[in-house]
């Protein structure tokens, strides 16, 4: 994205490039989005390879941006799913078959993600409970 512009526009990320361009940044859209879109994933690895030296909460608040994420490409592929073309406006042979087939391993990745989101706040507050009896 921050070498290629034009690839923002085709993947499930476009919502974010769209939507810094809604607020103005225009010519740096992609910039700005392939920068943050690096952070938020350098957060993430970092959270799973120093796992044994953070705690469970800040494992969590560094993975949490990369869920927001992952919860928008979810929106954008079912989206893209709905209508049968990407979000270039594509339409393959197939239409949201081929969307659906074609993105099943980000969707997968999505569905994961929030399960283990959920999984571990739920581990906190069960550790959190404990603490308090």
């Amino acid at each position: 994205m921050l070498f290629v512009p034009s690839v923002s526009y085709v993947s499930s990320l476009s919502f974010f490039v769209t939507t810094f361009h809604t607020f103005g940044l225009n010519g740096k859209a992609h910039v700005t989005v392939g920068v943050f879109l690096a952070a938020f994933g350098a957060s993430a690895i970092l959270a799973i390879l120093l796992s044994k030296h953070l705690s469970l909460k800040i494992r969590i608040l560094m993975v949490t941006p990369q869920q927001f994420v992952q919860i928008a490409q979810f929106i954008s592929i079912s989206l893209a799913v709905w209508s049968g073309t990407y979000p270039d406006g594509y339409t393959p042979v197939g239409r949201g078959a081929f969307i659906f087939f074609d993105q099943l391993g980000v969707l997968l990745l999505s569905i994961y993600h929030t399960l283990w989101m959920i999984l571990a706040l739920m581990r906190l507050e069960r550790e959190a409970s404990d603490a308090n009896s």
